[in-house]
């Protein structure tokens, strides 16, 4: 009854977000569910942070490097308007982008800095093109194709971003290239070549996002199957252990209350072997529903502890507020049982409850609970058992 489900099986159910987008399928461009999509941008930021450092270092390079190549080809008077540019949009534009990429408290803003410092980035070696052909000096436009694929690839854009920045910059220079009259054959050639680097970017950056889009709804569906119970969705034994021992940390530390209640199922052999297993796991999910919902006090933590057992953990409220939650949780259990069991039946559960300030013993807190519940159990069931510390 309880065991683990396979990838598929978690695939094919409905309980799944992750798993559900995957059935739905998604493109390179963004996802149906919009809180998903926003766990997915946020991934992708952080992926994407130290990428955005070395372009931005790597771009502050070859500024360099470029600056020397047009001294020695450039005339004066032309050298003289790129390095301006150089020395007053672009570097200090790289510069600043470095000092926001190094620290992770910009990391939200990582989209719109990028794309602004993409489009203004890309502006500025548009500018030299144009001023230098402006004054009678044709420099290589293949640089342009340059700034595409670091708009593409190295600037932490997602597609459609990348797509927009890209596009404006080849508009921009096309517009600029009418307004200076390139002759038609040459305007015609730098348009097919810019435009055609700006399809084969997309399709691989779409290529790209799409396969990080694929690899980030397994990675979560498999971290899903490892911390949620395949028969009830609420956390499992397995990540209840680790989370709670964090929480009871961070508890000691701030000085904060907590309170542990253990709930188990009364006479649930007797559901079983009455009405089979399948009714059996009917019941624990019934039970389940009931503890998420019922409480006005959401707890901290709540898993199924296994079998018919579950956990539940509160910080920071004082014990008559979590014996009314637990009160409050059983009368629900009752309801969700009568609403969603097809055969008419009683379903309750006994709960133990140990409520201690700070400092505390976890694992001394969950065995009271135990203890609490074991005395609720022996006294008659279908009821709670409180020990305050």
């Amino acid at each position: 009854m309880d065991s683990t489900p396979s990838l598929s099986d978690v695939i094919s159910g409905s309980r799944s977000r992750y798993a559900q987008q995957i059935l739905n399928g998604y493109s390179g461009f963004g996802f149906d569910d919009q809180q998903l999509e926003i766990e997915f941008r946020n991934t992708w930021r952080s992926m994407s942070m130290r990428k955005v450092r070395i372009a931005l270092l790597l771009a502050l390079i070859l500024t360099g490097i470029f600056s020397v190549y047009d001294f020695l080809i450039m005339p004066p008077e032309v050298l003289a308007a790129a390095q301006k540019v150089r020395a007053i949009i672009f570097a200090p534009l790289v510069i600043c982008g470095l000092a926001l990429a190094r620290s992770n408290r910009y990391k939200r803003w990582l989209f719109p800095l990028a794309m602004l410092f993409s489009i203004i980035g890309g502006l500025s070696i548009v500018a030299i093109v144009l001023l230098a052909y402006s004054m009678g000096f044709e420099l290589a436009y293949e640089g342009l194709m340059l700034v595409m694929m670091y708009i593409f690839f190295f600037c932490g854009l997602l597609t459609r971003e990348a797509m927009i920045s890209a596009g404006l910059v080849i508009s921009i220079y096309t517009i600029g290239a009418i307004w200076l009259e390139y002759d038609a054959i040459m305007l015609g050639q730098h348009s097919l070549f810019l435009v055609s680097a700006l399809a084969v970017g997309a399709a691989a950056a779409w290529g790209l996002e799409y396969t990080v889009r694929g690899g980030f709804l397994r990675a979560q569906l498999l971290n899903e199957v490892a911390e949620r119970d395949g028969l009830t969705s609420l956390n499992n034994r397995r990540y209840f252990d680790i989370s709670y021992r964090q929480l009871v940390k961070d508890c000691n530390l701030h000085g904060h209350s907590v309170a542990v209640a253990m709930f188990d199922v009364d006479h649930f052999k007797k559901h079983n072997d009455q009405h089979g297993h399948q009714f059996g796991d009917r019941v624990i999910q019934a039970v389940a529903e009931g503890l998420a919902s019922g409480s006005e006090i959401r707890p901290a933590l709540l898993a199924r502890y296994g079998g018919d057992e579950f956990v539940a953990v509160w910080t920071g409220h004082s014990n008559n507020d979590a014996v009314a939650a637990v009160q409050q949780m059983r009368d629900a259990v009752s309801t969700a049982a009568q609403r969603n069991l097809s055969i008419e039946t009683e379903v309750e559960v006994s709960a133990g409850l140990a409520w201690s300030y700070a400092p505390l013993d976890g694992e001394q807190m969950l065995k009271t609970a135990d203890d609490a519940l074991y005395k609720a159990k022996s006294g008659g069931r279908n009821r709670l058992v409180s020990i305050t510390d």
